[in-house]
């Protein structure tokens, strides 16, 4: 069996020190469990790592290609109590399937044991749960019964906890969607997008959606979030999408637009996900990418789609007819993974309430104290009327 080489210098079992890693360093050294043996300890400055050999029972015909043994590192945080990460050393283990994270550049998947919050698994976390769910998840695996029929999709790739705001219809409306401000990356949300006929001209436009939809794709194992725009290439091109030249197609349209070559791009996926090959789309899945401080000029320059002219003298950018296909690497467009909420529209919200026709009705409401907020507040989270709130105080 080829494997990886494991994370970490060797250590001693006295060494480490995470308290997960010492109690299931203790739990195998009794022989609790037949099943998983110690080979070594490893460690790296916030790290304890276990390196263990796990027998797994198997079917004759398998539908994933998993070995009846098993080799797996395990890496706990010294300095946080947070769920483990779990990472097969062996080089060819079968990383495109559920339940598994694999990272955009190198690869290395690393497996995912549960769907729950650790915060939630915490106060039963114990060795003989944690080695007994990492040999439930192998077996089940191989029959085929890790990912239950009735399960929602796997996401695409793992979520990060800042947000932006974009209209109910902005992926696939012609308009061009803006936003005003800096963003505040350690809040809650990011940025909030507006048509940009809702700005005024003079408005210094800070950042611009640029929207694409996806070819379809079968749900699969997660990935983790690139961090430049040739991670994201490169990710999107497994699909059959070339983000690339998209994007270079769309700086070419926009060129000529007020102020949007000095904006920067925030780019927003639209995933359509199947359950199989076969079957129709199921769900879609929205994505948005922050590029960082660098701007559609910028951007439009390293792929190919116009030079900067300011040298010689010309204000607009010359557009380059008849280029070459030779792009510049994309790796200096740092980019941020964000969750896109789009907004909830009032018909949307009174058809999911039963109120067919409920949204177009004019209401006024005459008190808006103890009973009569509550009253107004509930019916337009209900989608229900249009209301007129006059709260006379006597």
């Amino acid at each position: 069996m080829n494997t990886q080489k494991p994370t970490g210098e060797i250590v001693s079992p006295e060494e480490l020190r995470a308290p997960y890693a010492k109690s299931a360093v203790n739990y195998i050294s009794h022989n609790f469990t037949p099943y998983i043996r110690l080979i070594e300890c490893r460690a790296t400055d916030h790290l304890d790592v276990l390196v263990v050999e796990i027998d797994v029972e198997l079917y004759q015909d398998r539908l994933i290609d998993i070995q009846p043994t098993e080799i797996i590192e395990i890496l706990f945080g010294v300095d946080a109590d947070t769920l483990p990460i779990f990472r097969p050393l062996r080089t060819d283990f079968p990383i495109d399937t559920l339940h598994v994270m694999v990272g955009i550049a190198d690869r290395r998947p690393s497996l995912c044991l549960w769907d729950i919050p650790f915060e939630e698994l915490r106060s039963r976390f114990t060795p003989y749960l944690m080695f007994a769910r990492l040999k439930e998840w192998l077996e089940q695996s191989v029959d085929g019964t890790l990912h239950a029929a009735d399960q929602p999709l796997e996401p695409v790739l793992i979520s990060s906890g800042v947000q932006i705001i974009i209209p109910f219809d902005a992926a696939r409306s012609q308009d061009r969607y803006v936003a005003i401000g800096s963003a505040e990356l350690d809040g809650e949300i990011a940025l909030h997008f507006v048509r940009q006929s809702q700005i005024s001209e003079e408005a210094s436009l800070q950042h611009v959606l640029v929207a694409f939809r996806t070819p379809e794709l079968t749900h699969r194992a997660v990935h983790y979030a690139p961090t430049n725009l040739e991670e994201l290439r490169l990710f999107l091109e497994d699909i059959d999408f070339d983000i690339r030249s998209a994007l270079k197609s769309w700086i070419s349209q926009v060129q000529q637009e007020s102020g949007l070559l000095d904006s920067i791009p925030v780019i927003l996926l639209e995933l359509p996900k199947k359950r199989t090959e076969d079957s129709p789309v199921e769900s879609t899945e929205y994505w948005g990418f922050m590029v960082g401080e660098k701007k559609v000029r910028a951007l439009g320059e390293a792929l190919g789609a116009f030079i900067d002219a300011s040298a010689y003298g010309i204000e607009a950018p010359a557009i380059l007819l008849n280029s070459n296909e030779e792009y510049q690497s994309l790796e200096a467009f740092e980019i941020l993974a964000v969750n896109v909420n789009p907004e909830i529209r009032k018909d949307f919200l009174a058809s999911l309430s039963g109120y067919k026709f409920g949204e177009r009705l004019s209401l006024v409401a005459i008190g808006a104290g103890a009973v009569g907020s509550k009253i107004i507040e509930i019916a337009a989270r209900c989608g229900f009327g249009e209301w007129t709130v006059e709260n006379h105080s006597v």
